[in-house]
């Protein structure tokens, strides 16, 4: 049973359950599927390296897929979490326009990293994809810089940045015979570490970046700069997507790993714990948002329907 009136908290003490402070309830949400999806990615990434090293019949071209990969998923995790800083910012949140700077310049490290891979990757669809990918990053970046882009624009811009990101995955895959794996519980392993959960990720930074939004929204309605009515219809039913988009590759990567699991005593052994645990970490937050966030507080133009929160 979710409760949308308690407080979520991480070490902090509880908080007012009106004004602002009730915003900020949000943050933490939102924060929390950061940590879920960072959960998430860990497990079957550790236990996949290690299944590949112990010699599975793998070949030394499947190896030397997991470095590119492993760092392409760096960038796209860190230019979620450069979107999610875009939205607040664009929304009024200077503390969170101050964090671009440093964000950016951990992106710009990563992707020099990446791309010495990149040039010795001998695939040329691999490589043209990269370099419309590097471009579109420079204009993102620019644009922040000189606050060229709307909030709306740079959510869809640095979202299709990274669908670019998660679609040069998948040629890597292709690329180093990673999709083709023999083995059906590295197979499965692999789907779920390279292809799920990456979605996944993207569906919680999506919803992350959505929430960044509407608590800068928040903050400056408390404090007087914005009068609206809260989150627009649109608003909720691009949130209700996201959310299902989520739900859909939670879905999936439970499957892959519990495919892999059956077929693997000792991955069962180890993944057991840790799985159930991010399972039901993940499903309690998702059930939150869509019971707390789309469903509750009555609209101010209709009283007697639900809707998303004006506070939030």
């Amino acid at each position: 049973m979710v409760d949308c009136k308690g407080t979520i908290t991480m070490n902090t003490r509880p908080t007012s359950t009106t004004g602002l402070l009730s915003g900020l309830r949000l943050a933490w949400k939102f924060l929390i599927l950061g940590v879920i999806a960072v959960v998430l990615a860990i497990v079957p990434f550790v236990q996949f390296y290690s299944t590949a090293q112990d010699g599975v019949n793998s070949a030394q071209h499947e190896l030397d897929g997991f470095q590119p990969a492993r760092k392409l998923l760096a960038v796209v995790n860190l230019t979620q979490e450069h979107r999610g800083l875009s939205a607040g910012a664009l929304a009024g949140d200077e503390n969170l326009a101050a964090e671009l700077g440093p964000k950016k310049a951990e992106i710009d490290r990563a992707v020099a990293e990446l791309e010495i891979d990149i040039v010795n990757i001998g695939s040329s669809s691999i490589q043209d994809a990269w370099r419309k990918s590097r471009q579109e990053w420079n204009d993102i970046s620019s644009n922040m810089a000189s606050r060229l882009l709307s909030a709306e624009k740079s959510f869809n811009d640095h979202t299709r940045l990274i669908e670019g990101y998660l679609a040069q995955l998948d040629l890597m895959l292709d690329f180093y015979s990673l999709s083709l794996d023999s083995r059906a519980e590295s197979y499965f392993l692999i789907q779920a570490a390279y292809v799920t959960t990456p979605r996944l990720n993207e569906a919680l930074g999506q919803l992350r970046g959505l929430g960044a939004s509407q608590l800068a929204r928040a903050q400056r309605r408390s404090s007087g700069d914005l009068v609206d009515e809260g989150m627009s219809l649109a608003e909720r039913t691009t949130l209700a997507t996201v959310l299902a988009d989520a739900e859909t590759n939670l879905s999936g990567t439970l499957l892959n790993l519990g495919k892999a699991m059956n077929m693997s005593p000792r991955l069962r052994e180890t993944l057991k714990l840790p799985l159930i645990n991010a399972q039901n970490s993940a499903q309690t937050i998702l059930e939150l948002i869509r019971t707390c966030l789309l469903y509750t507080s009555p609209s101010p133009r209709d009283r007697t329907r639900s809707r998303m929160p004006s506070s939030a």
